[in-house]
Formats: C-alpha cells, structure tokens, sequence
C-alpha cells in the first residue's frame, strides 16, 4: 500500500494527465512539497505553524487538495484524521465537495446560510460535524468563531471531540 503522500501525487498524475495539465519540473516540487506536509499533518509530525505554498493560481494547489482527500477518505490508517478546509466562497466548497466525490457523511459544512443555495450546501453534508471526516467553512466563519483566538476550543471545528489535524485556507 502507498503512503498517504505517494497515492497523492499518483492521482494527481492521473488527473493531470487526463486534464491535459502538465506541471513544469519546479511545479512539481512545489507540489510535492504542499503533500508533504498534508501528509506530515495527517501523520502529526508537522510542527503547529503557519506553512505557506507560493504556487501561482492554475498549477494545482486545489487539485492537490482533492486528491489528497481522495486518498485520505480511503486510508484505512487515516481514520482518525480530520481535516478543516478554509475557503472565501461557498463556489469553492461546492467545487471541491463534487470534484473530490465526497458524500454526505464524508463532510459538513460550517456557515451561516444566508439564503436558500447556502442552505442547499449544509443540507448535502453531514449534520454531525463531529463525525465528517472533512469540514468545509469560509475565512469570514473562521474570524468570527475564532474571536478569542483559542481554534482548538471551537467544538465545531472538532473531529471526533479533537482539533483537526489537518487544516487548510485556500
């Protein structure tokens, strides 16, 4: 079995190569670098600081995110893992919700709906946010939940009554 970083990147091959994408070589270890340290999340052997990818928009950083999930959501080994993706819209979470196939027990979505679509968008995940294996909620959600600066005590952003391992703003 490969590891979590490995069957990334091999699904991120395969996507590439059927969207006719084709990363240049220093691309690709900056992509390399963003499953490193997802996978050294999951494994929780990064230490507790901000990491920062400096990939240009287009090369694959959201791409690299679906596939990890994909990867992850399927690691019998990663069970215990949950992960917080922090997102500006709700486009974004609906386009990583369909493109990574995930269903309605592999994710919640954390957000205040302001009109019928958003409401639309936490009904298709999980109401158990404790139990989805991914979150999704906007960088505004975080701001406001966040206002004492305690992120660990925020028991919406929990896995299974744990802080998220892995955490993502996009």
């Amino acid at each position: 079995m490969l590891s979590l970083s490995a069957e990334t990147v091999r699904l991120l091959h395969e996507s590439f190569a059927k969207d006719g994408h084709f990363p240049s070589e220093a691309m690709w270890r900056g992509i390399e670098d963003l499953v490193l340290h997802l996978g050294k999340m999951a494994e929780g052997e990064c230490e507790p600081y901000f990491y920062l990818s400096s990939l240009d928009p287009g090369v694959g950083k959201t791409q690299t995110v679906i596939q990890f999930l994909k990867a992850l959501l399927v690691s019998r080994e990663h069970d215990h893992v949950g992960v917080i993706i922090f997102f500006y819209t709700k486009q974004q979470i609906e386009e990583v919700v369909t493109r990574a196939g995930l269903g309605k027990e592999d994710f919640g979505v954390v957000m205040t709906p302001t009109d019928d679509e958003e409401q639309a968008l936490i009904a298709k995940g999980s109401a158990n946010h404790n139990q989805a294996r991914v979150l999704f909620t906007t960088q505004q959600r975080l701001q406001f939940m966040c206002r004492d600066g305690d992120f660990a005590a925020v028991d919406a952003y929990q896995f299974l009554g744990l802080p998220r391992q892995v955490r993502i703003w996009d």
